[in-house]
């Protein structure tokens, strides 16, 4: 489909259709099963291909969809905003919406010429569509599928996506804001540690610490302040970590994902994609 025919619908989109779902989420349950063989191979190519595909279509309309809602949005029926909608979806994919569009066309055979501006759904229809989706979708079976295939930046497309849409619920679905609220507030207290709020959340370290930043969750310095006692605790540990090694340091796989995670900091670049998530 010519580049013009997409950009003419590269406005509010209309979710992608049930039809289509359906027919992903039936694929989800091949996600991890033993088989071999090209064709067994091509199968899974196509699982990553449509899920990835699939999840970014699927936060583009739902980033659409919440802009819409919003009390003063800058998109109105008769697409003013449009530009500005079009640099948010982009910014939260992390591709074109154009490249988005595309790839619904040529893995989930979506014809874009009839996904323009349609009425929007309620929201809360929205989040409960999307909720569906991420409690079906096998992401880390997805992710190793890819990374078996070599398609590393597949499925880290998809992560992406998936995580999107997470950050997507804990914007719009009450029960989620309540989560983050309850979750946060103990956690701003000293009362349970990032690890933990992730595993109240479901959803990674590095991602639960970025919510609660940007909920406004943050312990105060005399909380965050180590002691002389604990202080003393850690450097024993550490001295005796490095007595306990004759030869060279050896370091851990946890160790080594803590260093990329620091390094994804200071540099801000996602390392994510090329270090098992189990790691990290």
């Amino acid at each position: 489909m010519p580049s013009a025919v997409l950009a003419k619908h590269a406005g509010p989109l209309a979710l992608p259709n049930l039809d289509v779902e359906a027919s992903v989420r039936a694929n989800f349950f091949r996600a991890g099963a033993e088989s071999s063989g090209a064709a067994a191979g091509s199968r899974e190519e196509a699982l990553v291909n449509e899920t990835a595909s699939f999840l970014e279509l699927l936060l583009a309309g739902s980033i659409a969809h919440e802009v819409a809602a919003a009390p003063g949005g800058f998109l109105t029926p008769d697409q003013e905003g449009e530009e500005e909608l079009v640099r948010l979806i982009e910014a939260w994919v992390g591709r074109s919406l154009i490249a988005i569009l595309s790839d619904a066309v040529r893995y989930l055979r979506i014809d874009v010429s009839k996904s323009g501006a349609k009425d929007w759904l309620p929201l809360t229809t929205v989040t409960r569509r999307v909720r569906s989706v991420l409690d079906a979708c096998p992401i880390d079976e997805i992710e190793q599928c890819a990374a078996t295939l070599g398609l590393e930046d597949w499925g880290h497309r998809a992560r992406v996506a998936f995580d999107g849409l997470q950050a997507f619920l804990f914007r719009t679905d009450e029960r989620c804001v309540e989560q983050l609220r309850i979750a946060g507030s103990a956690y701003a207290r000293g009362h349970i540690s990032v690890d933990e709020v992730a595993t109240l959340l479901a959803v990674h370290p590095v991602d639960a610490l970025a919510m609660l930043d940007q909920g406004g969750f943050h312990r105060s310095l005399e909380l965050i302040e180590m002691g002389d006692d604990a202080s003393a605790k850690v450097y024993e540990r550490m001295r005796a970590d490095r007595l306990s090694r004759p030869r060279a340091f050896e370091p851990s796989a946890e160790m080594v994902a803590r260093d990329v995670v620091a390094s994804e900091r200071i540099e801000g670049v996602d390392a994510r994609r090329w270090i098992p998530r189990e790691g990290l």
